[in-house]
């Protein structure tokens, strides 16, 4: 299935694009989609264990799955004050 990727600040640095698409098996969940993304950029990799995911908009768990032809955003820690 075909799905989205948002990615942002650094990890938009590290792939050198900010929406990518990316097909995976049905049933993929938000952390493999960004493994799978991982193994294309392997910049990515280092900031796999500290992120956060959306999935069509909505804040979710790292084990939610993608619907196909949806959108999973990779949120990276925010820092700031």
């Amino acid at each position: 299935m075909k799905i989205s990727v948002q990615l942002f600040a650094i990890l938009r640095e590290a792939a050198g694009a900010g929406r990518l698409d990316l097909d995976v098996p049905a049933q993929t969940t938000a952390r493999q989609a960004a493994q799978i993304l991982a193994e294309r950029f392997p910049k990515l990799r280092a900031h796999l264990p500290v992120l956060s995911f959306a999935v069509n908009g909505e804040i979710v768990s790292a084990e939610t799955a993608v619907p196909d032809a949806g959108e999973v955003a990779l949120l990276p820690p925010v820092s700031g004050g």
